[in-house]
């Protein structure tokens, strides 16, 4: 089994393709016990920041692939915001 997934969800705030990573503003996550926050994120790859824009409300999800490197896995626009 790989490491464990977590869900949040929050606000795009910056996408650096170039270095396939993002910056999101996410609400409180449960799983980990943290609060809401400012936090850049690894993409898995490339193709999941595409259809992405600063200010975009998103759906995601996360792995902790190393010690304190956080990867998103999934991400999608939330619906009606």
């Amino acid at each position: 089994a790989g490491p464990a997934g977590h869900r949040a969800t929050g606000t795009v705030d910056a996408i650096d393709a170039e270095a396939r990573g993002i910056t999101v503003s996410h609400d409180p996550i449960p799983s980990l016990q943290w609060p809401s926050m400012t936090m850049a994120f690894e993409l898995a790859n490339e193709s999941l920041g595409q259809g992405l824009k600063p200010g975009t409300a998103v759906a995601f999800e996360f792995v902790e692939r190393a010690p304190g490197q956080y990867v998103i896995v999934k991400i999608a626009p939330r619906a009606g915001r």
